[in-house]
């Protein structure tokens, strides 16, 4: 019984996500209505490092600029390899990329304008 009540306790059940699929080809108001629906929070009015404040909040978040924007989930670690930030940007030329900071405040790029990558980084990270 012991065993059972310490997996209860680790689950979560904001990491259920059922039937989930990012709507990758929709708008950025469909794709930010998507990411506020499993508990996403919108931090636009933040001004600053876009990974910094993703470290800072410590939670699920988006930023919107225009019809660009990014998103992470830094409630259970900070931004890195393996909880990257996650960007597109609907303008003109479209992008989807995957990418972190390091220790020096460069950029280093997972997916670099890369559709298909993107969403097979998204689905591993979120399992959309």
């Amino acid at each position: 019984m012991k065993n059972l009540k310490d997996v209860l306790e680790k689950l979560r059940v904001d990491d259920i996500v059922i039937n989930a699929e990012f709507p990758i080809d929709g708008t950025i108001e469909e794709m930010i209505k998507f990411l506020e629906g499993q508990n996403f929070i919108d931090i636009s009015m933040h001004h600053g490092s876009i990974s910094r404040i993703f470290n800072d909040m410590k939670k699920k978040c988006v930023v919107k600029f225009g019809n660009r924007f990014s998103f992470a989930d830094t409630s259970k670690e900070k931004i890195s390899k393996d909880n990257p930030i996650f960007y597109i940007c609907l303008d003109d030329p479209v992008a989807y990329s995957v990418y972190y900071k390091n220790n020096y405040d460069s950029t280093i790029d997972i997916v670099e304008n890369d559709k298909k990558a993107f969403l097979e980084e998204l689905n591993k990270r979120f399992g959309w």
